[in-house]
């Protein structure tokens, strides 16, 4: 609804046109993308993807013919099955972005136009749009009919014996589980041995999470337990401009879109952002409909939040204060 002051009644129309106006439109309403920011500065966002879907061919087992042997020993020569394929189909999304032939050209003015009308809207869009796929990261991919990117809550699952991920049943196939620890309760009480048991049940060898996401809470109570000897990270460009602490010597921050008492150790070389090639925020031509004094566009994004791997990634689940 419009803001009514000073007797005119501020539609988007007003806000960007009328009066004087400090320049520049204010961001009230969309948050940073922690996770996101992190995962491109990694080169973990792909977007150039192509192809009926994104597929991984994923190692599963060794090879148990092997043996040591003497003379005329009769050698295991079966035939040993060690690859699978994991699929994940592309995600659609929309938003339009419209104006009416009246309120572009009261907007054209040079003398009284303070905000390009149209420039704001599409930056809007883009920012709403992006934000629902925030909201979306942190999701279990079965929101709007499963329409949506499958989120941390199905590829690092809070309970991952059951379900389906990547086309891979996750009740049959043993491997593909990711680590987890449930209704973890008081931090004060123990959570910094979760961490460091969740920590160590994703390191294999010198392969090891990258960072750790968590909710705003989880994250005070961690840096509650660290005072006064707290350690912070830099806020340079591979951590995404973000002040982080740190565990292990890897970032933990929080994202306001992360689900409740949950805490995420990730391996950024098992975790993507593909994005089909020309589809990355692309905005479809203007049109106008027969009928109406109107232009309309569609600003779409097509891609997949997809791991090959999900043992190297974990989840604790249920951190209270």
């Amino acid at each position: 609804m419009p803001i009514v002051s000073t007797g005119n009644s501020y539609t988007n129309l007003l806000t960007s046109t009328m009066e004087m106006i400090v320049p520049g439109l204010q961001d009230n309403i969309f948050d940073d993308l922690p996770l996101w920011k992190k995962l491109n500065s990694r080169g973990g966002v792909r977007k150039n993807g192509s192809g009926e879907s994104i597929q991984y061919s994923v190692e599963y087992a060794q090879q148990t013919q092997q043996k040591s042997y003497s003379g005329y020993d009769i050698l295991d020569t079966t035939p040993h099955e060690f690859m699978m394929r994991t699929i994940y189909n592309w995600k659609e999304y929309a938003t339009p972005i419209t104006i009416s032939g009246i309120d572009k050209a009261k907007n054209s003015g040079s003398k009284t136009k303070i905000l390009d009308l149209l420039g704001e809207k599409a930056s809007n869009a883009t920012s709403s749009l992006r934000d629902d796929l925030s909201v979306d990261t942190y999701g279990a991919g079965t929101e709007n009919d499963s329409k949506v990117i499958v989120g941390l809550q199905g590829l690092v699952a809070d309970t991952p014996t059951t379900g389906t991920v990547g086309s891979l049943d996750s009740s049959v196939y043993t491997w593909w589980r990711n680590q987890y620890t449930n209704s973890a309760g008081s931090f004060a009480g123990g959570g910094l041995g979760y961490m460091r048991t969740m920590y160590n049940k994703c390191t294999f060898g010198s392969k090891q999470p990258d960072m750790l996401v968590t909710t705003q809470d989880v994250h005070e109570f961690y840096e509650g337990s660290l005072q006064p000897q707290a350690r912070f990270a830099s806020t340079d460009e591979a951590d995404g401009g973000f002040i982080t602490l740190l565990f292990k010597r890897k970032p933990v921050f929080f994202d306001r879109d992360c689900g409740s008492g949950r805490m995420y150790f990730l391996n950024l070389d098992h975790l993507r952002l593909d994005i089909l090639g020309g589809f990355d925020f692309k905005t479809t031509p203007f049109v106008t409909p027969a009928d109406q004094d109107v232009a309309i566009a569609q600003l779409m994004f097509k891609g997949a939040l997809t791991t090959g791997n999900r043992r190297m990634h974990g989840v604790i689940t249920g951190i209270t204060a």
